[in-house]
């Protein structure tokens, strides 16, 4: 939360307030997946610990997070500002901007949060506190160098790439400590890709064809097309 204690320092309550409703949106969706997660994951966790499953577990759950939040979160950065517009009204346009900055990160943790239960399983506390220590010193930087600037948009871009670096480095952390391999933890990331770019570069194109509303539609039924694509393509490839 200190994103909203710095912002208020250096700025007024209305850019607080556009990034709380932008974080909220990004949030609370991607908390409830990732907190119901990771609760039965510390459970299941615990017990592959003592076995040879630690890793295909962990990968497992890494793989369906990132399956879930990575095409919902690249369509918000499409049609954030206009999307944020058409639903809460025109003056939260730049909420919906805001959104399109920190969606990365906010993914990113969303995806290391509920892997994070495994800090307490591997009794690896150290790392734990370096990780969380590293996070606090990266986006207290990027809020203060760009709140010194007196731009909302370079301190929101500053915290979005600061939050981006930090949960790279805590989500490359818990994959080692899990022995999941670097091109395991690739290799999804580049599937569920290739599955969103085409859905999304035809919303792009067709966005000027159509009305907001008519537009929208199609953007949201392009959530439940994406996911039976990577169902598929998972099951292909297994």
């Amino acid at each position: 939360r200190l994103p909203f204690l710095l912002l208020l320092a250096f700025f007024d309550a209305r850019v607080l307030g556009f990034f709380g409703r932008a974080f909220m949106v990004l949030s609370v969706p991607l908390g409830l997946v990732g907190g119901a997660t990771g609760q039965v994951f510390f459970v299941r966790a615990a017990e592959a610990r003592h076995g040879d499953g630690l890793a295909a577990l962990t990968l497992r759950v890494y793989r369906r997070l990132l399956q879930v939040g990575l095409y919902p979160v690249l369509l918000l950065m499409l049609l954030g500002p206009d999307l944020f517009a058409f639903v809460f009204g025109q003056p939260w346009h730049t909420a919906g901007r805001y959104a399109v900055w920190i969606a990365p990160w906010l993914l990113l943790a969303a995806l290391a949060s509920p892997l994070s239960r495994l800090f307490d399983v591997l009794e690896r506390q150290r790392a734990d506190f370096a990780t969380s220590v590293l996070l606090f010193l990266l986006q207290t930087g990027a809020l203060v160098v760009g709140g010194l600037q007196g731009r909302p948009e370079t301190a929101l871009l500053l915290l979005g790439l600061a939050g981006v670096l930090g949960r790279l480095v805590q989500l490359g952390v818990l994959l080692h400590l899990a022995g999941v391999s670097l091109r395991d933890a690739l290799a999804p990331v580049l599937r569920y890709a290739l599955v969103s770019l085409p859905l999304l570069g035809l919303l792009y194109l067709s966005a000027s064809h159509l009305s907001p509303p008519l537009h929208l539609g199609l953007a949201l039924l392009s959530v439940p097309l994406y996911l039976g694509l990577g169902v598929w393509l998972d099951r292909r490839i297994a």
